[in-house]
């Protein structure tokens, strides 16, 4: 009668644990899909900005540099991104190794996951140069725009970032 009672415990564990699961995925998919709005609503705010530079700035060498820091730092976030993804994997690895893990394999595991550091590291510093870039651009953008779009352009590249 034990056995019988645990086994149903254990069964209503389980499908409690499943509906908890679903109702996160469900709010995840809901934050999913606003995420997803939001980068539609930045990417067109982006091209809106991108035409009214090719209007307002007569300096083709302006437009160019707005243009070239757009890419480079869509660019370097999508480095970032993907460095952070693979470092959290990296690390879950190192993490996940047993104690009794063949050397060889532990060393290059530990070797992957400090080859990651750097490379994250790098493209942090590469973030941080672009950023001062960004206040090159600001100041001829400055000339040209006007208030409202300055600060559509300050919002599109913090939401960039």
């Amino acid at each position: 009668a034990r056995n019988i009672h645990d086994n149903e415990a254990l069964i209503k564990q389980k499908e409690e644990l499943i509906e908890k699961l679903y109702k996160k995925l469900d709010l995840l998919k809901d934050e999913r899909r606003g995420l997803q709005d939001e980068i539609q609503e930045n990417d067109a705010l982006g091209k809106r900005l991108r035409d009214t530079v090719n209007t307002k700035c007569e300096n083709p060498s302006e437009r160019d540099k707005f243009s070239t820091y757009v890419e480079d730092l869509e660019k370097i976030v999508r480095l970032l991104l993907n460095l952070s993804g693979q470092l959290a994997r990296a690390e879950n690895a190192v993490q996940g190794l047993p104690s009794d893990a063949d050397p060889k394999l532990k060393q290059m595991t530990l070797d992957k996951l400090d080859r990651l550091q750097t490379k994250h590291a790098d493209a942090k510093q590469l973030k941080e140069d672009i950023g001062k870039r960004s206040d090159t651009v600001s100041n001829f953008l400055r000339k040209s725009l006007s208030d409202e779009e300055l600060n559509d352009y300050a919002y599109f590249v913090k939401m960039k970032s």
